[in-house]
């Protein structure tokens, strides 16, 4: 089984590791647009290693 860092994709606490916000930070930033949103798979949020990086570059 692969994990999230080999197919590049980080959960909720991977970006709060990275960004040093809390996840109730987190999910407010994205539901009023200031940071990118979650893909979901069933209830689960996952980030696009790749448009995180982007996004913490483009600040």
């Amino acid at each position: 089984m692969q994990t999230t860092s080999e197919v590049n994709i980080m959960t909720a606490k991977d970006v709060t590791d990275l960004t040093g916000i809390t996840i109730q930070t987190l999910r407010k930033q994205y539901k009023q647009g200031k940071f990118p949103k979650p893909t979901k798979i069933g209830k689960k949020e996952f980030w696009h290693k790749d448009i995180i990086n982007q996004f913490l570059r483009g600040k």
